[in-house]
């Protein structure tokens, strides 16, 4: 990282942290980057990189799909449309 930017794409969403986020803004950015990076991410997953329960996480994953190029495919996966 240089200047706070990433410039490689092999980082793991979990070295970034030492521990779970603890605000709603810190739990979507952990979400967002994840769903970046990979482009898609089950429900179980965002809970568990978010620090709440799966409820919890698919209900801030269907609030996230209202404002960014994300939906959940027929494996149960959400998944963004328009990568960068």
């Amino acid at each position: 990282m240089m200047n706070g930017i990433i410039h490689h794409s092999s980082f793991s969403v979990d070295c970034f942290m030492d521990d779970k986020p603890e605000t709603p803004t810190e739990r979507i950015a952990v979400v967002a980057l994840a769903l970046f990076r990979d482009g898609r991410l089950t429900t179980t997953r965002a809970a568990e990189l978010a620090g709440i329960s799966y409820q919890g996480a698919n209900q801030m994953l269907e609030r996230m799909s209202r404002t960014i190029p994300l939906y959940r495919d027929e494996e149960g996966y959400w998944v963004m449309v328009d990568r960068l």
